[in-house]
């Protein structure tokens, strides 16, 4: 199984396989059971994501297609997502004119070379509301999509930058190679501005939506060791979240350190929390090409509490 997602009402239950197809699963006590198979992917369903309503959208890897599917009405939008292949680009002639995304060089004027990255394969996706979603691929590329355009409305080049590596070339003009770090992992907090992204770089990124939903800008990150595979984000009143025994420790030893916390308990409690929780890895979840090795690289689960910011008062 390659991703699982799940939403109530009503209570559905959406898994995709290497078989390329979608099953769908009612949970509800007087069903619980298979309801329907959906097709459409060409390559294994690499991540699902859903909401509240009867939609779901998936992404299937190599056929680099990000497919909305509405349930009831048994239809689908598909939007395409990375750029031309190198067979096409020669036979039509437009090598210097490749779409943003895998390891392309075209040479401009004179000696001079551009390197611009193309998507090979669409890793992940995750809903912001009914009609908007981000998808995340190996041309380390994230991408915003609304269902009224069938192409992505903001594109973030190198969310989690790049891996340089020597080359063994002749060619002085190419000393380095550089690839882009795959996305990973994808994550939005539900009908908010706000999705994170992983990836292998050692940091989980937090993004915020504009307004207008058009596009979206860093605004900050966590220290994350190793491969990040799975992400999942939700509010939580911060009174709860501090009844948890690490969240408690972390408090007391900020107040003996002498940090600016505010121990104000009488506003903590309106205020919400996120909690984050990350599958993090030594190897990326479908494959061994990618392996981080080193001191506090784990195989587990990384559970972070985010507190919104207060002004303290003098």
């Amino acid at each position: 199984m390659a991703q699982k997602s799940t939403i109530t009402p009503p209570r559905h239950l959406y898994s995709g396989s290497f078989d390329r197809s979608l099953k769908l699963f009612d949970l509800s006590p007087n069903t619980m059971g298979y309801v329907e198979t959906l097709f459409g992917h060409q390559a294994p369903v690499l991540s699902i994501d859903s909401l509240m309503r009867e939609t779901a959208v998936s992404v299937g890897g190599r056929d680099k297609s990000v497919r909305y599917w509405k349930i009831p009405e048994e239809s689908q939008l598909v939007f395409r997502g990375g750029g031309k292949s190198g067979w096409e680009d020669v036979l039509a002639g437009n090598d210097d004119e490749m779409d943003v995304d895998g390891v392309e060089r075209s040479r401009k004027g004179k000696g001079k070379q551009e390197e611009k990255f193309m998507e090979g394969s669409i890793e992940c996706v995750a809903m912001i509301d009914e009609n908007t979603f981000v998808s995340g691929g190996d041309s380390g590329s994230i991408c915003l999509w609304t269902t009224q355009r069938k192409k992505p409305v903001f594109t973030q080049a190198l969310a989690h930058g790049f891996d340089e590596s020597q080359t063994t070339t002749d060619d002085p003009e190419i000393p380095i190679v550089r690839k882009p770090r795959y996305i990973t992992a994808l994550a939005s907090l539900r009908y908010s501005d706000l999705f994170v992204s992983g990836s292998w770089d050692g940091e989980i990124r937090f993004w915020k939506l504009d307004s207008k939903l058009r596009s979206f800008s860093l605004i900050g990150s966590i220290p994350a060791l190793g491969v990040v595979n799975t992400l999942q984000i939700l509010s939580s009143q911060r009174q709860e979240v501090d009844k948890f025994t690490w969240v408690s420790s972390h408090h007391a030893e900020d107040e003996e350190g002498g940090n600016d916390v505010d121990v104000n308990t009488s506003r903590r409690k309106g205020e919400k929390s996120l909690l984050l929780v990350a599958g993090v890895g030594k190897e990326m979840k479908f494959g061994r090409w990618v392996e981080k090795r080193g001191e506090g690289v784990l195989n587990g689960a990384l559970v972070v509490a985010v507190h919104p910011r207060t002004l303290m008062q003098s």
